[in-house]
C-alpha cells in the first residue's frame, strides 16, 4: 500500500501527540502502578530530630537562617522545638504575635534528593490548638532571592490529633525541581508552613503545635525511584521515537513501498529472472 508523503506526515504528527499527550502519562502511570503493586504498604522514616532540618532563610529577602520559625506581619523569630524521643510527639510554642502568624519549617532534604530516591509522600500528624493550614514547598534561596514552588495542595486539619499527607508522582517532582532550576551555588530545601485555617483566630503568642513527621516510601524493594521511572520512560520514548524518524523517510518507510526492504525485494527478483533461462517456443513444421 502507498501513501502520499502529505498523508504520512499526519499520521506520523498524530502518532507523535499521541505519544506525547498519551503514552508518556501513561507510562509514568504504569510505572507507578507498578510501585503501587509491589508495595501496597508504605515505610515511614521519621525526620524528627536537630539533623532533619535545614537552617536557610524562611522569607524573601530575609538574611537570617533559620531552621524553624514564626513569622507575622512585621518580622519573624526564630523557634526552639521541644524533642520528645519517647512519644516522637515533638512540639513548639509560639513566641510570636500579630496578624497572619505562621510557623515555617525548613527540612533537609532537597527536590532532587526526592527525584533520586522512593519517597513519594510526606505524612504530617499534628495536634494543635488551632485548627490548621499546613502547607509543603520546595524552595530554592540564591542568596539573594527566595523563589517557592509549591509540591502539593495545601491540607486544612481541625485542632485536635489529625494527619495530613503530601503526594507526587515523579513527573510532579520533576516539574517542581526543573522549575526551581538550581544552580550549583543555591540551596535548595524542602519547607513546611503551619498556619491557622480560621479567618479570625490566627496563631499567636502561647499557642501549641505538636507534630510527627514522616517521609514515605513503597516497603518493597524492588519498586522504582523516580528518576528510573522517568529514565525508563525517556528510554522507550526515545526508541519510538526514532522509529518514527525512520517511518517518516521514503527509504524505511513500508508503508510507501519504497523502503529498504522492498527495494531489496524487487532487486531479488530481477537478478532472479536475469538468471532464470526463457523457454523456447516450438513451432510444428507444415
Amino acid at each position: 500500500m502507498k501513501l502520499s508523503k502529505k498523508r504520512l506526515d499526519a499520521i506520523l504528527n498524530v502518532v507523535a501527540l499521541a505519544f506525547l499527550f498519551l503514552i508518556v502519562p501513561g507510562m509514568v502511570y504504569v510505572g507507578n502502578a507498578w510501585n503501587g503493586f509491589l508495595g501496597s504498604t508504605y515505610e515511614w522514616d521519621a525526620q524528627e530530630n536537630a539533623t532533619s532540618l535545614y537552617q536557610g532563610p524562611v522569607i524573601d529577602g530575609d538574611s537570617s537562617e533559620y531552621r524553624m520559625a514564626s513569622v507575622n506581619d512585621t518580622g519573624d523569630v526564630e523557634e526552639t522545638p521541644v524533642w520528645d524521643v519517647s512519644s516522637d510527639w515533638d512540639q513548639v510554642t509560639i513566641v510570636n504575635t500579630g496578624a497572619q502568624v505562621k510557623l515555617i519549617m525548613n527540612l533537609n532534604i532537597t527536590a532532587n534528593e526526592l527525584l533520586n530516591s522512593k519517597y513519594y509522600s510526606l505524612r504530617v500528624k499534628t495536634n494543635g490548638t488551632q485548627p490548621l493550614k499546613i502547607s509543603c514547598f520546595a524552595v530554592k534561596f540564591d542568596g539573594v532571592t527566595l523563589t517557592q514552588q509549591q509540591i502539593d495542595e495545601s491540607i486544612t486539619v481541625r485542632n485536635g490529633s489529625r494527619t495530613a499527607y503530601f503526594n507526587w508522582t515523579p513527573a510532579e517532582i520533576l516539574q517542581v525541581e526543573t522549575l526551581l532550576n538550581p544552580e550549583l551555588d543555591d540551596e535548595t530545601y524542602l519547607q513546611l508552613v503551619f498556619e491557622s485555617s480560621s479567618s479570625t483566630d490566627n496563631l499567636t503568642t502561647g499557642d501549641v503545635i505538636q507534630y510527627q513527621i514522616h517521609l514515605g516510601k513503597p516497603s518493597n524493594v524492588y519498586t522504582f525511584s523516580s528518576i528510573q521511572i522517568l529514565r525508563g520512560v525517556a528510554t522507550i520514548g526515545g526508541i519510538l521515537f526514532i522509529m518514527c524518524a525512520f517511518a517518516s523517510t521514503s527509504a524505511w518507510n513500508p508503508l510507501s513501498g519504497n523502503d529498504a526492504f522492498a527495494k531489496a525485494k524487487r532487486s531479488y527478483r530481477k537478478r532472479k529472472a536475469r538468471k532464470t533461462p526463457k523457454r523456447k517456443s516450438s513451432r510444428r513444421r507444415r
